[in-house]
């Protein structure tokens, strides 16, 4: 291994001449207290040379106790929070952001933790991977400019955000237990017969004033480092949220969401909590549909072959429609619908026109007529928050919430009390099943190719996936919470395209088998070259982003 003299001298050497000469910075360097790593030659580009430098600080250096990395949970809170710091760091220096001659290019961080590719921490080192891009001067390497970052601002950052004591260690360790104890308590949620919780003291939003919920019926959770944290559970079954569009009804539907992911101390929603399997389905206007099996909703005298539905262009309730039995064939365990990002038609029906109903379009079977379906025969539990279109869930809802002004109270015993007109059912189809092998993906369909190049994957915002030709507008999936796992979606599908779709395999078998790759192999197993702009996603998610692309084609039946 070279030395950090070496590596100065490598700079010096390279002062004044073109941008492609970076590459001789190749190998490894001991740095003394951290060693960095440089794989793959810097790309050049017209501001700078773009490369990734892995900087690996080893544990007799690093020195963060065996306790902090005891469990996969805990390391991933680990990791978050390094990774924050690392953020921090890097901005005091004036490397972070666009401005600058050279840029320190970390992922944007929200406050939502998960397991991310930029910062390892295991056993024996810590090890960040630092996308930095390299100072030019008039198309031409700049030795003095880099030198500055490699010499001056990076041992400070590695000082300041992956050296345990140089940081605040209760800190440290407050981050890490709160975590901990967030995960543990939503595993206990299905034991309890719950699919969500609130706790006393949570803000659906950061600017929120905490919620205030009602004095009876509240839950308490234990947890290994807080002891006892106690709120309202939300029960399994059909759960009706009213509220009206200034109670706060909104905010909470969205936190409870959120709620699949743990939060940073401080956001609000650290208490807010929902088992992993919950899925917010919103309306998705526009969006492609592939062989899925509405028959659910669409009774067979709709005219149309409600068993293999397929648009180019669905209507918003069939966009609703679609998601929900999309979700339900990958194993979700919870639906969460809020009527603000609901269509209308499909989340309450409208009992005025009873049997009357005579265009295709609209014949149709409502969420309120199929609810309670859903919860008996599939076990699925359903959270509705609804305001206007409140009254036709009323007689199929077990729980009934009220929020008035940021307070939730239970009034389920008055709600029952109330006359509650239900939509006609003479028309009810059968439920199709969830669980047979249906929907095989084309393997071919999965084309991540572009021009020339085999693979073009990358993301254009957000919640907007390059897959080869195919542009993703994933602004239609609520829980997609960062852009590193909109990247790694992309890097999913490929990777399924690659190794399990050698032939026709179904959709919900197929996400069986990317959750797998990710326990066992985590996301290095998506690029030869080693990144650090991944988070991964749910397979829920994943699922989405493969049920809009415009190129899938999908057998309704096993192939011949």
């Amino acid at each position: 291994m070279k030395d950090k003299r070496e590596f100065l001298n490598v700079l010096r050497s390279i002062h004044g001449l073109p941008a492609s000469e970076y590459a001789r910075l190749v190998g490894d360097y001991d740095f003394a207290r951290f060693v960095i790593h440089v794989r793959r030659a810097p790309t050049a580009t017209p501001r700078g040379a773009h490369g990734v430098f892995i900087v690996h600080v080893p544990q007799i250096i690093s020195g963060f106790p065996p306790s902090l990395i005891s469990t996969p949970m805990r390391r991933t809170a680990l990791e978050d929070y390094l990774l924050r710091r690392l953020e921090e760091a890097a901005e005091r220096r004036g490397l972070s952001g666009g401005g600058g001659n050279a840029t320190l290019a970390l992922p944007p961080v929200g406050p939502e933790v998960l397991p991310r590719s930029i910062v390892l921490a295991a056993p024996d080192y810590v090890e960040a991977r630092l996308s930095i891009r390299l100072p030019l001067r008039e198309g031409m390497v700049d030795a003095d400019c880099a030198e500055r970052i490699f010499f001056h601002d990076l041992p400070v950052i590695v000082n300041e955000s992956l050296i345990h004591c140089y940081l605040d260690t209760e800190d440290v360790a407050r981050f890490v237990n709160l975590m901990e104890d967030a995960e543990h308590a939503r595993r206990q949620l299905v034991r309890r017969g719950l699919v969500g919780f609130i706790g006393e003291g949570a803000r659906p939003a950061p600017a929120a004033p905490p919620l205030q919920l009602s004095g009876t019926g509240l839950t308490n959770l234990d947890v290994p480092n807080a002891g006892v944290v106690r709120g309202m559970g939300v029960p399994t079954g059909v759960t009706l949220i009213i509220g009206d569009p200034y109670s706060g009804r909104q905010a909470l539907l969205a936190a409870l969401g959120a709620g699949v992911y743990n939060h940073v101390p401080g956001d609000g929603r650290e208490w807010i909590l929902a088992i992993p399997d919950l899925v917010r389905v919103d309306t998705d206007p526009g969006r492609a549909v592939q062989q899925v099996d509405l028959s659910l909703f669409l009774p067979a005298a709709s005219g149309r072959d409600t068993r293999r539905f397929t648009t180019d262009r669905a209507t918003p309730a069939e966009s609703q429609m679609a998601g929900v039995m999309e979700a339900l064939q990958v194993g979700a365990q919870a639906l969460l619908l809020d009527e603000s990002a609901c269509d209308p038609a499909f989340l309450a029906g409208d009992a005025r026109l009873g049997g009357l109903r005579a265009e295709p379009s609209t014949a149709f079977l409502s969420l309120s007529a199929r609810a309670r379906e859903i919860a008996n025969d599939y076990r699925v539990s359903l959270i509705i928050g609804a305001y206007a279109h409140a009254q036709p869930l009323l007689g199929v809802a077990d729980t009934v919430w009220l929020i008035e002004n940021g307070r939730i109270t239970d009034v389920t015993p008055d709600a029952r009390k109330l006359d509650r007109p239900v939509e006609p059912r003479a028309m009810t189809p059968p439920l199709p099943s969830t669980t047979e092998k249906t929907r095989w993906i084309i393997p071919p369909s999965l084309d991540p190719s572009y021009g020339v190049e085999d693979a073009v994957i990358h993301a254009e915002g957000a919640r907007v996936l390059r897959f080869g030709r195919h542009l993703l507008d994933l602004s239609g999936v609520p829980q997609l919470a960062d852009i590193g796992q909109t990247i790694a979606i992309g890097l999913l599908l490929y990777h399924a395209r690659l190794r399990h779709l050698d032939e026709p395999r179904p959709v919900a078998e197929v996400m069986d088998l990317l959750d797998a790759d990710l326990l066992n192999e985590g996301l290095d197993m998506l690029s030869k070259d080693l990144r650090g702009d991944l988070a991964r996603p749910r397979r829920y998610e994943i699922a989405a982003a493969l049920n809009r692309l415009g190129s899938l084609r999908i057998l309704p039946e096993p192939p011949v």
